[in-house]
């Protein structure tokens, strides 16, 4: 597990404590997740140059990109009731809201595809109905939902805890 990102959910996970007191538990349970696939995600991106699996070793990698898929889905749903809860409380024009709103849309991008098997609504016009699982140097475990868009799931929890890393050092009413 990467301890030092792990630290960071800690830390940005407090700022949601004004949300909903358990969402803070919820989310360092989603931190730690992400703490130890952005370790593993940086071990399966060398094998994009050198793809030699043997059968434990792909049996891992299905696991991790199923946990990846999982992850996901539960940090959107944190995502959604965040956004919520900043638009009954704050107003569509509060500076909480439009950051959770934007927050909401990178993952819906992947998310809708993902759960629905369908294109976030956002982006039909040029997003395929399914997003297909990737690995590469550059993305790691990614999925494509368009024939040049890559969505990561690290540049996902990145987006995530830096939303959360603003709410609680630099937002100010």
């Amino acid at each position: 597990m990467d301890n030092m990102r792990f630290e960071r959910w800690i830390r940005a996970s407090h700022a949601l404590a004004t949300v909903e007191p358990f969402m803070t538990l919820t989310v360092q349970g989603l931190g730690k997740i992400d703490s130890e696939l952005f370790q593993k995600d940086q071990q399966y991106r060398k094998l994009c140059i050198d793809s030699n699996m043997g059968v434990q070793e792909a049996t891992n990698f299905t696991d991790f990109f199923t946990l990846s898929y999982l992850w996901v889905l539960g940090a959107y749903e944190v995502v959604r009731t965040i956004t919520q809860r900043f638009k009954q409380t704050d107003g569509p024009t509060a500076p909480r809201y439009i950051k959770s709103q934007e927050l909401k849309k990178l993952f819906e991008r992947v998310r809708i595809p993902l759960a629905k098997f369908e294109p976030s609504e956002r982006y039909k016009k040029i997003d395929s109905k399914v997003a297909y699982p990737s690995l590469t140097f550059e993305h790691g475990i990614a999925w494509q939902v368009s024939e040049k868009d890559f969505i990561s799931r690290g540049e996902l929890s990145e987006a995530f805890i830096k939303f959360m890393e603003w709410l609680r050092n630099d937002y100010h009413t």
